[in-house]
């Protein structure tokens, strides 16, 4: 019983990273997001914010993809077939977040090299930021199940990025 469990949610996560290096949005997010934080990488640590980088790697990325993953599956209709195979909705949702989640660990272990910290910063920084990243694959979840399509994702997604923006530069 628990091999055959098993072997569904690696099917359910084969599937969902086979689509992830199909889906423009997220790959554009996702290549944004590294080339953003690279370049701010020379920029002299006083003048940049830990927690405005952290903010925008969240919402930019992990808010944006999980709601793009989600409404993806509405627009294609996978999640219809996907329940007539057998898989429940919760099983969809928490692997489109563990795919979410493992990308925002290697976007923030790419940060953190970047950046030059050392092992044990890196652990009490993912730690740290652990609710953080969970409150925005919910909130990302919601995004998704409540919009239509993926232009409603951005247009709801955007305005809390610059919320955040705007409470990190005043």
């Amino acid at each position: 019983m628990m091999k055959r469990r098993l072997g569904r949610w690696k099917a359910l996560l084969y599937k969902d990273v086979c689509d992830l290096r199909w889906n423009g949005q997220v790959l554009f997010n996702l290549i944004g997001v590294i080339f953003f934080i690279s370049i701010l990488a020379v920029v002299p640590e006083e003048n940049l914010s830990l927690s405005f980088l952290l903010g925008f790697i969240f919402v930019m990325l992990t808010m944006l993809m999980q709601g793009n993953l989600m409404v993806e599956e509405q627009e294609q209709r996978t999640i219809r077939r996907l329940k007539q195979v057998g898989f429940s909705f919760t099983e969809i949702f928490l692997s489109k977040m563990l795919v979410t989640f493992t990308v925002t660990v290697f976007v923030l272990v790419i940060f953190s090299v970047l950046y030059g910290n050392h092992f044990f910063f890196i652990v009490k920084l993912f730690i740290l930021v652990l609710p953080i990243v969970v409150s925005m694959l919910v909130a990302g979840t919601f995004l998704g199940i409540k919009t239509k399509n993926t232009i409603e994702i951005s247009l709801y997604g955007t305005p809390s990025f610059y919320s955040i923006f705007l409470l990190k530069v005043s």
